[in-house]
């Protein structure tokens, strides 16, 4: 809640303390959340360096234990991130893993962005990444 409410420094701090009895326990599920969190922190702070290294811990753990979907989440945060580095090749890459981990989960929405439709604002995190990377030529939805 304090990171929907804006309150980075206390979202931090809860994220970094529900860590530690995951890790205890070895919910990797759990893990991954966290180490979301602590990304999407990073990333609202500008620190795209630490944001990344959160990113690729949550999505490592997520798809240690199979969760497709959160990785997809993961990997959409990851092609913007990627996009506001200057990356742009590695953006792509990142949006055309979104779209395959996300379809079975998000098929609808999935296949109604990739074949053009307009996202409207405020739309999700997968959303973003479709309006921003492929309604380009030579997106990640040209090989779709």
């Amino acid at each position: 809640v304090a990171h929907l409410l804006g309150r980075l420094p206390e979202a931090e701090e809860h994220a970094r303390a529900s860590l530690r009895p995951h890790l205890r326990m070895g919910n990797r599920r759990f893990e991954g959340f966290a180490h979301y969190i602590l990304a999407a922190i990073a990333h609202e702070r500008g620190d795209l360096s630490a944001a990344l290294t959160a990113l690729v811990r949550a999505m490592s753990r997520w798809q240690s234990v199979g969760e497709r979907r959160f990785a997809g989440y993961g990997a959409c945060r990851l092609a913007l991130l990627e996009a506001e580095r200057g990356a742009t090749s590695a953006a792509r890459e990142a949006a055309a893993v979104a779209i395959v981990q996300l379809a079975p989960a998000d098929g609808a929405f999935a296949r109604w962005a990739i074949d053009g439709g307009a996202v409207p604002e405020g739309a999700s995190c997968f959303g973003r990444i479709c309006r921003r990377l492929i309604t380009r030529p030579g997106g990640p939805c040209d090989s779709v």
